[in-house]
């Protein structure tokens, strides 16, 4: 009949503190938060636990000083990544660092999934749990293997109607 339909899918995300806040932000989730250790020391392909590509990696072993710190090591890799911020990313991201609740309203392909990797980033680093939402199925599997190459595998899990897997990591796609 001539007409179309225009399908906006939007991911959705949100965080649950760790209990009780810690004092500082973050200790390294790699030794200090029991639920991101890797466990029988296995490590999955494409997510090598020393790839100076994750984020994981940025965390120091005693974890960051200030919000400021974590910031700048989150806005540092996106630069070693070769991503350039779109000004509306930068403002929510320092948003997200101060603590400050936000809704993002931008079109579709518009860098609302690298303000998602912040918050999940913040989440991560104060031992929190972080949950990402997605509408379908096919999208959830594209974020997750996403999450899994920038957190690492052991850090990520995936739950839809059709089972779980890692269901106990400290970020969870569904």
């Amino acid at each position: 009949n001539g007409t179309s339909r225009r399908f906006d899918f939007r991911v959705g995300f949100f965080v649950l503190p760790a209990q009780p806040p810690p004092p500082v932000i973050g200790f390294n989730p790699r030794r200090h938060c029991p639920t991101a250790s890797p466990k029988n020391g296995r490590h999955f392909i494409g997510t090598d636990p020393h790839d100076s590509n994750r984020l994981d990696q940025a965390i120091p072993e005693v974890g960051f000083a200030s919000s400021d710190a974590a910031m700048e090591a989150f806005i540092g890799w996106t630069e070693d990544q070769g991503l350039q911020l779109y000004p509306h990313q930068e403002e929510a991201i320092l948003e997200i660092f101060a603590d400050n609740h936000l809704i993002i309203n931008t079109p579709t392909g518009s860098g609302k999934s690298l303000i998602a990797t912040a918050m999940i980033f913040k989440c991560f680093a104060e031992c929190g749990v972080a949950y990402m939402t997605a509408p379908i199925k096919a999208l959830v599997s594209e974020k997750f293997f996403s999450l899994c190459r920038i957190f690492g595998a052991e850090n990520v899990g995936m739950m839809t109607g059709d089972g779980a897997v890692n269901r106990h990591a400290p970020i969870i796609v569904c």
